[in-house]
Protein backbone atom coordinates (compact mmCIF):
# COMPACT_ATOMS: atom_id res chain seq x y z
CA UNK A 1 0.00 0.00 0.00
CA UNK A 2 1.35 3.24 -0.94
CA UNK A 3 1.29 6.05 1.51
CA UNK A 4 2.49 9.65 1.26
CA UNK A 5 2.89 11.57 4.31
CA UNK A 6 3.14 15.66 4.42
CA UNK A 7 4.48 17.48 6.62
CA UNK A 8 4.49 21.79 7.75
CA UNK A 9 6.82 24.39 6.94
CA UNK A 10 8.32 25.77 9.79
CA UNK A 11 8.32 29.70 10.68
CA UNK A 12 10.28 29.27 13.47
CA UNK A 13 14.41 28.87 13.90
CA UNK A 14 14.29 24.87 14.66
CA UNK A 15 12.23 22.11 12.41
CA UNK A 16 8.54 21.69 12.86
CA UNK A 17 7.27 19.01 14.93
CA UNK A 18 5.54 17.50 12.01
CA UNK A 19 8.35 16.96 10.23
CA UNK A 20 10.05 14.92 13.69
CA UNK A 21 6.70 13.08 13.53
CA UNK A 22 7.12 12.06 9.87
CA UNK A 23 10.17 10.56 10.09
CA UNK A 24 9.36 8.17 13.15
CA UNK A 25 6.04 7.17 11.45
CA UNK A 26 7.51 6.83 7.66
CA UNK A 27 10.50 4.35 9.89
CA UNK A 28 7.21 2.47 11.52
CA UNK A 29 5.04 1.80 8.51
CA UNK A 30 8.25 0.90 5.47
CA UNK A 31 8.76 -1.41 8.60
CA UNK A 32 5.45 -2.53 8.35
CA UNK A 33 5.37 -3.27 4.75
CA UNK A 34 3.82 -0.01 3.31
CA UNK A 35 5.23 2.07 0.77
CA UNK A 36 6.11 5.38 1.43
CA UNK A 37 6.86 9.05 0.09
CA UNK A 38 7.43 12.00 2.55
CA UNK A 39 6.47 15.41 1.21
CA UNK A 40 8.88 17.95 3.12
CA UNK A 41 8.19 21.77 2.75
CA UNK A 42 11.43 23.10 3.96
CA UNK A 43 11.53 26.44 4.53
CA UNK A 44 14.82 28.76 2.61
CA UNK A 45 18.58 28.09 4.10
CA UNK A 46 16.76 25.14 6.01
CA UNK A 47 18.69 21.75 5.05
CA UNK A 48 16.84 18.87 3.64
CA UNK A 49 15.91 15.71 5.96
CA UNK A 50 18.78 13.28 5.53
CA UNK A 51 18.18 10.41 3.89
CA UNK A 52 15.31 7.47 5.54
CA UNK A 53 16.03 3.88 4.37
CA UNK A 54 13.26 2.68 2.50
CA UNK A 55 11.56 6.36 2.19
CA UNK A 56 11.41 8.27 -0.80
CA UNK A 57 11.68 11.63 0.00
CA UNK A 58 10.55 15.29 -1.78
CA UNK A 59 11.67 18.28 -0.03
CA UNK A 60 10.14 21.52 -1.48
CA UNK A 61 12.21 24.84 -1.15
CA UNK A 62 9.87 27.97 0.02
CA UNK A 63 9.36 30.69 2.37
CA UNK A 64 6.84 31.11 4.87
CA UNK A 65 3.97 34.43 4.88
CA UNK A 66 4.33 36.67 7.13
CA UNK A 67 2.22 36.95 10.31
CA UNK A 68 0.53 39.40 9.13
CA UNK A 69 -0.82 37.56 5.90
CA UNK A 70 -3.20 35.17 7.23
CA UNK A 71 -4.07 33.46 4.41
CA UNK A 72 -1.18 33.21 3.11
CA UNK A 73 0.28 31.36 5.79
CA UNK A 74 -1.88 28.76 4.56
CA UNK A 75 -1.50 28.76 0.76
CA UNK A 76 1.66 27.02 -0.35
CA UNK A 77 1.32 26.31 -4.63
CA UNK A 78 4.72 24.51 -4.51
CA UNK A 79 3.59 21.77 -2.21
CA UNK A 80 0.04 21.28 -3.92
CA UNK A 81 1.86 20.81 -7.57
CA UNK A 82 4.26 18.57 -6.07
CA UNK A 83 2.03 16.15 -3.99
CA UNK A 84 0.29 16.25 -7.60
CA UNK A 85 2.43 14.48 -9.17
CA UNK A 86 3.46 12.31 -6.63
CA UNK A 87 -0.30 11.24 -6.36
CA UNK A 88 -0.55 10.73 -10.19
CA UNK A 89 1.00 7.31 -10.59
CA UNK A 90 -0.53 6.24 -7.92
CA UNK A 91 -3.76 4.19 -7.27
CA UNK A 92 -6.03 4.38 -4.01
CA UNK A 93 -2.75 5.71 -2.08
CA UNK A 94 -3.22 7.05 1.49
CA UNK A 95 -2.46 10.82 2.19
CA UNK A 96 -1.36 11.86 5.60
CA UNK A 97 -1.32 15.40 6.58
CA UNK A 98 0.89 16.39 9.43
CA UNK A 99 0.37 19.60 11.28
CA UNK A 100 -2.66 21.36 9.28
CA UNK A 101 -3.01 24.50 10.02
CA UNK A 102 0.40 25.83 10.46
CA UNK A 103 2.49 27.05 8.01
CA UNK A 104 1.82 25.62 4.78
CA UNK A 105 -0.82 24.45 2.77
CA UNK A 106 -4.15 24.16 3.71
CA UNK A 107 -5.39 21.80 0.56
CA UNK A 108 -3.36 18.63 0.74
CA UNK A 109 -6.49 16.58 2.08
CA UNK A 110 -8.75 18.29 -0.37
CA UNK A 111 -6.34 17.70 -3.40
CA UNK A 112 -6.05 13.79 -2.04
CA UNK A 113 -9.65 12.81 -1.99
CA UNK A 114 -10.29 14.86 -5.22
CA UNK A 115 -7.58 12.04 -6.79
CA UNK A 116 -8.70 9.12 -5.41
CA UNK A 117 -6.49 9.40 -2.22
CA UNK A 118 -7.85 8.69 1.52
CA UNK A 119 -7.15 11.74 3.35
CA UNK A 120 -5.87 11.29 7.23
CA UNK A 121 -4.68 14.12 9.21
CA UNK A 122 -2.70 14.89 12.48
CA UNK A 123 -3.11 17.76 14.13
CA UNK A 124 -2.92 20.03 17.19
CA UNK A 125 -5.98 21.80 17.85
CA UNK A 126 -4.05 25.23 18.62
CA UNK A 127 -2.80 25.20 15.28
CA UNK A 128 -6.15 24.02 13.79
CA UNK A 129 -8.08 26.86 15.21
CA UNK A 130 -5.32 29.65 15.89
CA UNK A 131 -4.64 32.12 14.19
CA UNK A 132 -1.56 32.92 16.58
CA UNK A 133 -0.99 28.83 17.06
CA UNK A 134 -1.54 28.84 21.06
CA UNK A 135 -4.95 29.29 21.78
CA UNK A 136 -3.84 31.78 24.05
CA UNK A 137 -5.27 35.39 23.35
CA UNK A 138 -3.48 38.65 23.37
CA UNK A 139 -4.11 39.02 27.12
CA UNK A 140 -2.06 35.64 28.04
CA UNK A 141 -5.52 34.06 28.80
CA UNK A 142 -6.37 30.51 27.30
CA UNK A 143 -9.18 30.69 24.64
CA UNK A 144 -12.01 29.45 23.68
CA UNK A 145 -13.69 31.57 21.77
CA UNK A 146 -12.02 30.38 18.55
CA UNK A 147 -15.58 30.87 16.38
CA UNK A 148 -15.44 34.51 16.58
CA UNK A 149 -13.38 35.89 13.93
CA UNK A 150 -13.53 39.29 14.94
CA UNK A 151 -12.17 38.77 18.05
CA UNK A 152 -9.78 36.76 16.52
CA UNK A 153 -8.83 39.73 14.47
CA UNK A 154 -8.56 41.87 17.59
CA UNK A 155 -6.29 39.72 18.84
CA UNK A 156 -4.10 39.04 16.13
CA UNK A 157 -3.64 42.14 15.41
CA UNK A 158 -2.23 43.14 18.84
CA UNK A 159 1.29 43.65 19.20
CA UNK A 160 3.34 40.38 19.85
CA UNK A 161 7.11 39.07 19.69
CA UNK A 162 5.80 36.72 17.35
CA UNK A 163 3.29 38.56 15.51
CA UNK A 164 3.03 42.12 14.70
CA UNK A 165 4.99 45.08 15.93
CA UNK A 166 4.11 48.17 17.73
CA UNK A 167 4.08 49.87 14.90
CA UNK A 168 2.19 47.30 12.55
CA UNK A 169 -0.73 47.18 15.07
CA UNK A 170 -1.06 50.32 14.76
CA UNK A 171 -1.34 50.50 11.22
CA UNK A 172 -3.36 47.56 10.97
CA UNK A 173 -6.08 49.45 13.68
CA UNK A 174 -5.72 52.52 11.02
CA UNK A 175 -6.65 50.57 8.42
CA UNK A 176 -9.00 48.86 9.99
CA UNK A 177 -11.94 50.02 7.76
CA UNK A 178 -10.77 48.41 4.58
CA UNK A 179 -12.21 45.01 5.51
CA UNK A 180 -10.97 42.27 3.71
CA UNK A 181 -8.22 44.17 1.12
CA UNK A 182 -6.28 45.46 4.77
CA UNK A 183 -2.81 44.04 4.15
CA UNK A 184 -3.01 43.44 8.20
CA UNK A 185 -5.04 40.38 9.57
CA UNK A 186 -8.50 41.19 9.30
CA UNK A 187 -12.21 39.03 9.92
CA UNK A 188 -12.54 38.14 6.37
CA UNK A 189 -9.45 36.75 6.37
CA UNK A 190 -10.05 34.93 9.05
CA UNK A 191 -12.84 33.80 7.77
CA UNK A 192 -11.30 32.80 5.11
CA UNK A 193 -9.03 30.54 7.12
CA UNK A 194 -11.12 28.80 8.84
CA UNK A 195 -12.93 27.58 5.91
CA UNK A 196 -9.91 26.41 4.18
CA UNK A 197 -8.46 24.47 7.44
CA UNK A 198 -11.60 23.21 8.99
CA UNK A 199 -13.44 22.49 5.43
CA UNK A 200 -10.32 20.18 4.84
CA UNK A 201 -10.53 18.63 7.99
CA UNK A 202 -14.54 17.48 7.32
CA UNK A 203 -12.64 14.98 4.34
CA UNK A 204 -10.31 13.42 6.64
CA UNK A 205 -9.55 11.25 9.48
CA UNK A 206 -8.51 13.03 12.22
CA UNK A 207 -5.71 12.02 14.98
CA UNK A 208 -5.11 14.07 17.78
CA UNK A 209 -3.17 13.85 21.41
CA UNK A 210 -6.15 14.36 23.69
CA UNK A 211 -9.87 13.87 24.73
CA UNK A 212 -9.55 17.94 25.03
CA UNK A 213 -8.32 18.58 21.54
CA UNK A 214 -11.27 16.31 20.27
CA UNK A 215 -14.05 18.79 22.24
CA UNK A 216 -12.50 21.41 20.84
CA UNK A 217 -12.47 20.48 17.48
CA UNK A 218 -15.92 18.97 17.49
CA UNK A 219 -17.07 22.50 19.16
CA UNK A 220 -15.53 23.90 15.82
CA UNK A 221 -17.90 21.45 13.63
CA UNK A 222 -15.39 19.00 12.74
CA UNK A 223 -17.52 15.35 13.36
CA UNK A 224 -16.77 13.33 16.61
CA UNK A 225 -16.71 10.10 14.36
CA UNK A 226 -13.72 11.46 12.19
CA UNK A 227 -11.99 12.41 15.32
CA UNK A 228 -9.52 9.76 16.89
CA UNK A 229 -7.35 10.17 19.87
CA UNK A 230 -4.20 8.77 20.00
CA UNK A 231 -1.91 9.80 23.08
CA UNK A 232 0.22 13.04 23.71
CA UNK A 233 3.47 13.42 23.90
CA UNK A 234 5.43 16.59 25.96
CA UNK A 235 5.39 18.54 23.13
CA UNK A 236 1.67 18.55 23.08
CA UNK A 237 1.09 17.00 19.57
CA UNK A 238 0.28 13.22 18.88
CA UNK A 239 2.69 10.56 19.96
CA UNK A 240 4.59 9.27 16.51
CA UNK A 241 4.62 5.76 17.72
CA UNK A 242 0.63 5.66 18.36
CA UNK A 243 0.25 7.40 15.45
CA UNK A 244 2.23 4.55 13.50
CA UNK A 245 0.96 2.49 14.84
CA UNK A 246 -3.05 3.41 13.87
CA UNK A 247 -1.76 4.58 10.65
CA UNK A 248 -0.77 0.88 9.65
CA UNK A 249 -4.27 -0.02 11.42
CA UNK A 250 -5.70 2.33 8.50
CA UNK A 251 -3.44 1.44 5.46
CA UNK A 252 -3.94 -2.47 6.19
CA UNK A 253 0.06 -2.80 6.68
CA UNK A 254 1.88 -5.07 9.58
CA UNK A 255 0.08 -6.89 12.39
Amino acid sequence: MDVVLVSARTAEPHPHWSAGLCRIVASELVAAGARVQWLCPTTKGEPPPPPLAGVAIAPVDGTVAPFRATEARVDDTACDQQLARMLRPLRRAHVVHFGLGAAGSATPLWLAERMGSRPISVVTSREVLCARQTLVDSTGARCDRFDDALRCTECACAPWSQGLSLLQSKCARALRWLGGHSPFPNRIAMLSRSDLVLGSLLLSDVLVADAIEKEQLVAAGVPARSVQVVGPVGGGHPDARAVAQVLAEMVGVGG
